[in-house]
């Protein structure tokens, strides 16, 4: 499937002037209900080709984790993946990022769990920073965590953002990866070679950058619990 992402310009037309620009494809009022349901002025909504908000693209969304490393591998690196898209889609409006293809992990459901095990806390790749938040269990096994993930943004990012998108984007400035550091997390990374664990200290090797770029998807994160910080 290939994609593309219009932008959608919302032109509040104000004494009748006319502001749509003459190459748009498509200028269509659209009625504008003020709270109390009257009718205000019309806004236009406009569409146009070369206007776009992220380059073209093309969408694949395969059911196992396998089929994920076998589609990185077919893109050859052109291929980004994509979990909550909180960090990946504004970087590719702005241009500064433009994979070939963005492979969905949304049907992967194995990758979105939750589990506390005696000496450590296993997180799925698509854990949402709300998982996290409101999950009981974290609350009690791993405080720090928990506390840690509610200074991240505002809801309607962790409604979205997910661990392995962090930890895959590697900003220094992100709660995850400086948690994933000091909690002695070990991250369990696919790819076409295998699988291997991966030290969170090993694993970022520099700014926005780790072992992603070479291929791997990220599956999973195992934080240690350490005594000082488990209940």
């Amino acid at each position: 499937m290939h994609c593309h992402a219009p932008a959608y310009q919302v032109d509040l037309r104000q004494h009748g002037a006319r502001t749509t620009p003459e190459n748009a494809e498509t200028d269509r009022p659209v009625s504008n209900l003020n709270p109390a349901g009257a009718e205000a002025a019309p806004f236009h909504i406009r569409y146009s080709r070369d206007s776009m908000k992220l380059p073209q693209f093309e969408y694949r969304a395969p059911a196992t984790a396998a089929e994920v490393v076998d589609l990185l591998a077919s893109y050859g690196g052109a291929a980004k993946i994509l979990a909550g898209g909180q960090t990946l889609l504004p970087t590719m409006a702005f241009r500064l990022a433009q994979p070939v293809a963005l492979i969905d992990l949304r049907k992967i459901e194995s990758l979105r769990r939750i589990s506390v095990e005696a000496s450590a806390v296993v997180l799925g790749a698509r854990t949402r920073w709300r998982d996290i938040e409101d999950s009981p269990e974290l609350s009690v096994a791993h405080p720090l965590l928990v506390e840690a993930i509610r200074h991240v943004a505002h809801y309607q990012v962790r409604n979205r953002g997910t661990v392995g998108g962090s930890l895959a984007h590697a900003d220094p400035a992100a709660e995850m990866p400086c948690i994933a550091v000091t909690c002695e997390a070990e991250l369990r990374l696919l790819s076409p070679r295998g699988e291997r664990h991966v030290a969170a200290k090993d694993f970022f090797v520099g700014e926005r950058s780790g072992p992603m770029i070479s291929g791997h998807s990220c599956d999973a994160d195992t934080l240690q619990v350490k005594p000082v910080i488990a209940i």
